[in-house]
């Protein structure tokens, strides 16, 4: 019986977790569920974040067989038992060095700033990657994010980074764009320990010669990195030709749209819906 994994975001940013989950379990089917209604999670109260997520994945596990929160904010906040969640790893990192980019409820959770860790105000910068996505979504071409390059030069420290975690799953679009404002300082995301913690639970036999090939371009790194490029994550790609710009009704919430990957052929249900 195929294995199918159910992705949950509040818009395209789980898409980069989607994205290297394909590459490592190709055998897999996938669903997306983007909720767009309640974009951004990052600036909601704490409640209003466990009520949509609890809400929404009690629907996706009548379809899934596992369940995946590729949303930082909703993982740290609602932190749901039986689910494998992207979040940040802090503990190997020291604080006084390592700049933590997430959104305001995700830096709460992970009590980035109390534990010293430097941090930076960018609560706008979801939704700013959201509009830039959608801007271009017709068009055949990866979004360009340079625009939001002043943003960054506003909002981030411009000196003593010696590494970047991303705790927000959109910001990964803008990895490139923030490499090159640290010239030779790592940017780390949560998906190569995300990626670890399924292969060893869900998928323990098929950790072999094998499945490594399989996750040939996504490689996670000894520092968190999973070196996955924006090409393999753009958001008009036909995984997600859906989204951002397309909201169904609840009343047709759960119609999903059968895709089929670009690479492997595996079939892909995303859908667009609201919770309630």
């Amino acid at each position: 019986m195929t294995t199918t994994i159910g992705v949950y975001d509040s818009g395209i940013g789980g898409l980069t977790t989607l994205s290297v989950l394909m590459r490592r379990f190709p055998a897999c089917g996938f669903c997306y569920y983007a909720d767009n209604a309640r974009m951004p999670f990052g600036t909601k109260s704490a409640d209003e974040v466990k009520r949509a997520v609890n809400t929404a994945l009690s629907k996706m596990s009548g379809e899934c067989s596992r369940l995946v929160l590729g949303c930082n904010t909703a993982s740290v906040t609602a932190n749901p038992d039986g689910v494998f969640k992207l979040r940040p790893r802090l503990e190997n990192f020291s604080p006084a060095t390592t700049l933590v980019l997430a959104t305001p409820l995700t830096l709460a959770g992970l009590r980035a700033k109390e534990k010293g860790f430097m941090t930076a105000d960018t609560r706008e910068l979801a939704v700013l990657v959201e509009i830039t996505a959608s801007l271009k979504c017709k068009s055949r071409l990866r979004p360009d994010m340079s625009g939001l390059v002043g943003y960054l030069k506003e909002k981030l420290p411009p000196c003593g980074v010696e590494r970047v975690v991303l705790g927000c799953s959109h910001y990964i679009y803008l990895a490139e764009q923030i490499a090159a404002l640290y010239p030779d300082v790592p940017v780390c995301d949560g998906n190569a320990d995300l990626l670890k913690e399924i292969a060893e639970s869900v998928f323990p036999e098929k950790l072999s010669e094998n499945s490594a090939r399989n996750a040939s371009d996504v490689r996670p790194s000894a520092d968190g990195a999973t070196g996955i490029r924006n090409t393999d994550i753009t958001p008009t790609t036909d995984l997600a030709r859906l989204l951002p710009r397309r909201r169904t009704s609840r009343k047709s919430a759960f119609r999903q749209n059968v895709l089929h990957g670009r690479k492997r052929g595996q079939k892909i249900q995303m859908a667009a819906f609201e919770t309630a």
